[in-house]
């Protein structure tokens, strides 16, 4: 199943993809009993009265609460985190895993003559940044060089592969953190950022050693722009519950969007201990996860507004 959904994005594209998908229900509905289908029905419109229903969870969240995640997001380690290094080096067991499992996923692509120039560990786990919600972030470098068509499509044909990856094997954890493992056709040196830890498996070495960052966030500013945003957000669900057939579904990604711009640019400007960064790693621990409400809101509202 899984080669069958690659070959339809490689070849295809994703709208030929979905007429695929399409057909093959039909063909199950054409298969199947009368009275079971009607059953069918039955759940499925039980599903969408209950979305139209489900009440959006609001964000509320006292200053003591809110207080008591940033002391937590300020509050940084001096050496990497053990269950995967033996000082600076990555264990053996996370790298022979990584390497297994990004081998297996490289594998599916069906693209021949492919040629894999590293596999990077990367993001907060590869820092002094890491908290207890940090994923484990794998890259695996594609040389460009080795696809004999537009580059350009190679790298459209991989994106659209990290986002099935997402949905295929989101549930893969290592030590109960989220394992992520992307693919990008690019030079590993063009991935290095000062300061940033990017360790490769192949070479097991630092390309780029993670150093602690200076403290450059303002608690007063973190509070006030902590605030704002999960306003913003309250005032988008308040909006989506009023009435959910005709909300802009897209506004919760536009917020995500720019909260995540917003990020970027503090790093840019005062690195990975920057007020902006603190905002959005705290923004995740609210009400659980703000982040993954707004995609879940999106999602919700993406299909009432597709059924009938």
């Amino acid at each position: 199943m899984i080669q069958r959904l690659l070959a339809a994005i490689r070849y295809c594209g994703l709208a030929v993809m979905g007429a695929w998908i399409g057909a093959v229900t039909l063909a199950f509905l054409a298969a199947t009993p009368a009275q079971a289908v009607e059953s069918s029905i039955e759940i499925h419109r039980d599903q969408l009265a209950k979305m139209l229903a489900n009440p959006p969870k609001l964000a509320i969240i006292s200053d003591r609460q809110l207080n008591a995640i940033v002391d937590q997001m300020t509050r940084f380690s001096k050496r990497l985190p053990t269950q995967f290094f033996d000082g600076i080096m990555l264990k053996e067991t996370v790298r022979e895993k990584s390497i297994a499992f990004a081998n297996a996923r490289f594998m599916e692509l069906g693209l021949p003559g492919l040629q894999i120039v590293d596999m990077l560990y990367v993001g907060s786990l590869a820092s002094y940044e890491f908290d207890d919600l940090s994923d484990v972030d794998i890259h695996i470098i594609i040389d460009p060089a080795s696809f004999p068509g537009e580059k350009v499509m190679l790298r459209r044909y991989l994106s659209k592969i990290n986002d099935l990856n997402e949905f295929l094997y989101g549930r893969v954890t290592f030590y109960g953190r989220k394992a992520d493992f992307s693919f990008y056709a690019d030079k590993v040196e063009n991935r290095i950022e000062p300061g940033v830890g990017i360790y490769s498996l192949f070479a097991e070495y630092w390309p780029s050693a993670p150093l602690p960052a200076p403290m450059r966030f303002s608690r007063e500013r973190i509070m006030v722009e902590l605030k704002d945003f999960i306003g913003r957000y309250n005032g988008l669900a308040a909006a989506y519950a009023k009435d959910k057939r005709s909300f802009h579904c897209d506004a919760f990604s536009n917020l995500r969007e720019e909260v995540r711009l917003y990020r970027r640019k503090g790093i840019a400007k005062d690195g990975i201990r920057s007020t902006e960064n603190i905002v959005y790693r705290s923004l995740r621990r609210v009400n659980g996860n703000l982040f993954r409400h707004m995609e879940d809101l999106e999602l919700e509202c993406q299909n009432i507004q597709a059924s009938l």
